[in-house]
């Protein structure tokens, strides 16, 4: 097996990277309830599915029958999901998805069932969640990613607790390589650790384990990270003193795609971009919004906090004969990542349900019901997933590596690819002074 005998991968560790807030919502009287809550002139946006394709362009190949159908998705994780979750989930956003079919590894440990309430005293508490909820939450962010993105795929849930001193990811991992025949064609990762805190043997024994995925077909798609280009550090904290540079250890190999995320650059009047209202499941974008790299150096409370897309420059590996494109800077000669992005901020968050954060998406005798909004680069990731399985049902066949295309398309003078550089991405409203969008 040629991940089991990688160096140093029994001693890693991953944490999950997303971040996750509370909130609420009164149906109206539509089949659904606002994505744009508007009071006054004041709106705050949640990215529903519908949302989703609209902003990315995915609604037309939809239409065309073009959803994942033939193809399948495997996500990594450490906890399996309620399947209540998503359940409510496809309710309230009018999304058919399949449910996953949860695969624990041969040599893994059953992480056991999924939690489905939170005690609001205590430890741990709705508040202050197990670590193993947290990874539930992780999984449950990625399903309904991926399965909105691509509602006719399968999805399979390659779930490990640790095992001896064994990360249970990486158990997860080396079963979704090298199980015969694979279990998937497409491999979503939205766990990290710090390429600086782990070893040349441990980035260059990965590097072969990606090859190894990519020769057979596979695609492999892995979030950049929280913490912008300190990924040592802890994400969503005020930020320590003497950080260092440093990438997701997943990202530095070339055989998979790092994903990074974006933030939406809007000024005060967002009716160019969104409807005060909705369509059935939540939809009110009207098309693309503009997007600048995610980064929210101050927090709801107007403290310092380390949030921002992941990426730099591997420490250990090189950069790829393939990357070159416009905004990749000559010169260094390290892997640079991330590859894509999408919408990572927790401002216009993903809409999720979590039964076990007090958020069922069930209404109550009050009329409202509780749901979570989710950010992080862990939402990127399961999203390329999910347009990649798009991928390979209009191309009939799996993609394997998809980075070198990806390249060679950006090369070109065309309109692919939103341009995230302030100049001439539509940002607006741009604040150079303290650490933003803009710089």
């Amino acid at each position: 097996d040629a991940v089991d005998g990688v160096v140093g991968l029994s001693t890693m560790r991953f944490t999950p990277l997303h971040h996750q807030l509370l909130d609420e919502q009164t149906i109206g009287t539509k089949a659904s309830p606002a994505m744009s809550n508007c009071v006054g002139n004041v709106c705050s946006h949640y990215v529903s599915p519908g949302d989703f394709d609209k902003i990315y362009g995915l609604s037309r190949a939809k239409s065309q029958g073009i959803n994942g159908s033939g193809q399948t998705i495997a996500i990594l994780g450490r906890a399996r999901v309620h399947e209540g979750d998503i359940q409510a989930f496809g309710a309230r956003t009018n999304v058919t998805m399949k449910n996953p079919v949860v695969v624990i590894p041969p040599d893994g440990t059953d992480p056991g069932p999924p939690a489905t309430t939170c005690s609001e005293t205590g430890t741990p508490s709705c508040d202050d969640p197990s670590d193993l909820v947290k990874d539930q939450g992780e999984a449950t962010l990625d399903v309904t990613r991926a399965g909105s993105v691509a509602p006719g795929a399968d999805l399979k849930l390659i779930v490990s607790a640790k095992t001896g001193d064994t990360d249970g990811l990486i158990l997860s991992l080396i079963h979704s390589i090298d199980a015969d025949p694979i279990e998937a064609s497409i491999i979503s990762i939205s766990f990290g650790s710090c390429e600086g805190d782990n070893s040349q043997a441990a980035a260059t024994g990965l590097d072969q384990a990606f090859a190894q995925a990519a020769m057979q077909g596979q695609s492999v798609f892995v979030s950049s990270g929280d913490a912008g280009a300190a990924d040592c550090a802890s994400y969503f904290t005020e930020p320590e003193p003497g950080l260092s540079r440093s990438i997701n250890i997943f990202c530095g190999s070339g055989y998979v795609t790092c994903v990074g995320g974006t933030i939406f650059g809007l000024g005060t009047d967002t009716s160019e971009y969104w409807t005060p209202g909705n369509a059935l499941g939540f939809v009110s974008a009207k098309g693309y919004v503009p997007e600048g790299a995610w980064n929210e150096p101050i927090d709801n409370e107007s403290k310092y906090q380390v949030a921002a897309t992941g990426g730099g420059v591997s420490i250990y590996l090189r950069r790829p004969a393939w990357q070159q494109a416009p905004g990749v800077p000559a010169g260094n000669q390290g892997r640079y990542v991330p590859d894509v992005s999408f919408g990572a901020s927790i401002k216009n968050g993903y809409f999720g349900c979590m039964a076990a954060s007090q958020a069922t998406c069930i209404p109550g005798a009050d009329n409202k019901f509780r749901f979570v909004r989710w950010g992080g680069t862990s939402a990127s990731a399961p999203s390329m997933a999910g347009v990649a399985a798009l991928i390979n049902q209009k191309a009939q066949g799996a993609q394997g590596n998809i980075n070198p295309r990806l390249y060679a398309i950006g090369a070109g003078q065309n309109t692919v690819y939103h341009d995230v550089t302030v100049e001439s991405s539509g940002v607006t409203d741009c604040t150079v002074g303290p650490a933003s969008i803009c710089n």
